[in-house]
């Protein structure tokens, strides 16, 4: 995921950026602290959202919201932050933007916006864990393969998945073991597959 952060005043925009990588850590962040540079920024690295201020010097954030969506990308996910809120239905009925939150910003504020864009984007990243199961089964951890100590933690990490992460431990003893009857006790091994 790709964010813009655009505010003219200085330690506004230090605090938006903050804010921002302390929500989401895994985005890619730019800032910008005028209209132009911002539309320069979106020009060039199509931002899947822009947090955006609204009263600036020169072109104002609607007018840049509005420049980014008819010359950049429609589809950019607009969030003003910005201390008024007399722009409110502008802003949802003109521009059809993603959000609009009043100034100070929070990272509660910032991830519930996210999780509500009108135009949803992937965070980069975010997918910390990945299973891959077709060829071999391999876990992914931030895309870092996971290393198990025994070849069973596998076929337990397989179990855990298709059965939604819960069962009974006599069910994974039966299961991983194929024994019916009961006749090996792998209770001490299970626990450290399920350690591993």
């Amino acid at each position: 995921m790709t964010i813009l952060a655009v505010d003219n005043e200085e330690i506004a925009l230090e605090g938006l950026c903050r804010t921002i990588r302390s929500a989401i850590p895994e985005a890619k962040l730019y800032s910008a602290p005028d209209p132009e540079k911002a539309f320069l920024i979106a020009a060039k690295e199509r931002p899947d959202i822009v947090f955006l201020d609204i009263e600036m010097p020169g072109m104002d954030g609607l007018t840049l919201a509005k420049k980014i969506k008819e010359q950049v990308e429609p589809r950019t996910n607009i969030i003003f932050t910005t201390g008024y809120n007399e722009y409110i239905a502008e802003a949802f009925t003109k521009l059809r933007v993603s959000g609009y939150l009043l100034k100070p910003i929070t990272e509660d504020m910032i991830l519930n916006e996210i999780e509500n864009l009108r135009y949803p984007a992937e965070i980069r990243g975010s997918r910390r864990v990945r299973v891959r199961t077709f060829g071999s089964f391999e876990v992914f951890i931030k895309d870092k393969p996971v290393f198990f100590h025994y070849s069973k933690t596998r076929e337990l990490c397989a179990y855990l998945i298709d059965h939604g992460g819960t069962c009974r431990i006599a069910e994974l003893q039966e299961n991983l073991w194929e024994e019916k009857d009961g006749s090996g006790d792998h209770r001490s091994y299970l626990q450290n597959l399920i350690s591993d």
